[in-house]
């Protein structure tokens, strides 16, 4: 993805993502765009300018559950009915790229997670 803006290319620094709040208007990794804020949710506007026929929103949330804490990660894509250009997850390559990467991230957090233990 090619960044076109000062305020894109600095939004995949790790300083400029760890010094966010999440607000309204906040741009991460140059593709989310906080929409909705609650206390334990974030709601992503999925804004990609080179498949500007896709649109999409991305949740995420945590709920406290007795001593558990679950997280949810909800993702929606869509496209006009009418529009015939496939989504990025209809192309085999870019399934697999993303299966792989989800896999990635679920196996880390865990692993983050469990060091976290004493």
């Amino acid at each position: 993805m090619a960044c076109k803006t000062q305020e894109e290319r600095d939004s995949f620094k790790r300083s400029h993502i760890a010094s966010l709040d999440f607000k309204e208007g906040d741009l991460v990794c140059g593709v989310y765009r906080v929409k909705v804020r609650q206390e334990n949710k974030v709601e992503f506007d999925i804004q990609m300018k080179t498949l500007d026929y896709v649109n999409g929103r991305l949740a995420i949330s945590c709920q406290e559950n007795g001593d558990m804490i679950i997280f949810r990660s909800e993702t929606v894509m869509w496209r006009k009915a009418d529009e015939s250009r496939k989504m990025p997850l209809e192309r085999p390559v870019l399934r697999w790229m993303h299966e792989t990467a989800a896999m990635w991230l679920v196996d880390s957090g865990v692993r983050y997670l469990m060091d976290l233990e004493t």
